[in-house]
């Protein structure tokens, strides 16, 4: 009866080894090399943008452009104060002696 036990014993272990070998096979080469990566990751739904979509992004990343531009220009005037409390102005305020 023991030999019995022992033998399905062994044959578990090589069933699990192997599932695991296999996982880590298709883990290792097929997803990395083969797998359409877009379809994997579940972007491709993404990279098919409808005219309408496309002009809509392009309309928004604009917008943040000049935004941005805007912000930039006023920082340059002088017209948005710098941020005091970053950590380098701090630094350069100990370094220098003056308060906070």
């Amino acid at each position: 009866m023991s030999g019995a036990g022992s033998k399905l014993g062994s044959k578990l272990v090589v069933v699990a080894v192997g599932g695991t070998l296999a996982a880590l096979g298709i883990g290792t080469i097929y997803l990395p090399f083969f797998a359409d990566k877009d379809k994997v990751r579940g972007l491709h739904e993404e990279s098919e943008l409808s005219f309408a979509e496309r002009a809509e992004y392009e309309r928004v990343m604009r917008e943040i452009k000049a935004s941005e531009d805007d912000h930039e220009q006023q920082q340059k005037r002088g017209g948005l104060p710098s941020s005091s409390n970053s950590m380098w102005s701090r630094i350069n305020q100990a370094a220098s002696g003056q308060p906070k």
